[in-house]
């Protein structure tokens, strides 16, 4: 499918992945060009800025066949401030 998509002109990776998460629902897609994801997945593991951009795929081969969802809440981590924050994920529950 997301070679179907990417074939029609002005539709990249991204947006076939957005696609295929968001409207058709799709539960194990996971967006390695996401730049929040990517920086997400460095917060949740404690890893430095600088961190290989491939440790996302690596990391997320755990989250299969739910890497949509992943993304969800790596996605709201950043909405909701905790991945600015700069706080360990183990102190972001208590309170």
């Amino acid at each position: 499918m997301l070679k179907q998509l990417t074939s029609v002109k002005g539709i990249g990776v991204w947006t076939a992945e957005m696609f295929l998460i968001f409207t058709l629902g799709r539960p194990d897609i996971l967006s390695l060009g996401d730049a929040g994801l990517q920086r997400a997945a460095r917060w949740l593991h404690a890893l430095p800025e600088r961190a290989d951009k491939n440790y996302l795929g690596v990391a997320a081969a755990n989250w299969a066949p739910y890497r949509s969802y992943a993304s969800l809440y790596l996605w709201r981590a950043i909405d909701t401030g905790l991945v600015d924050a700069g706080l360990p994920v183990e102190a972001c529950g208590k309170g």
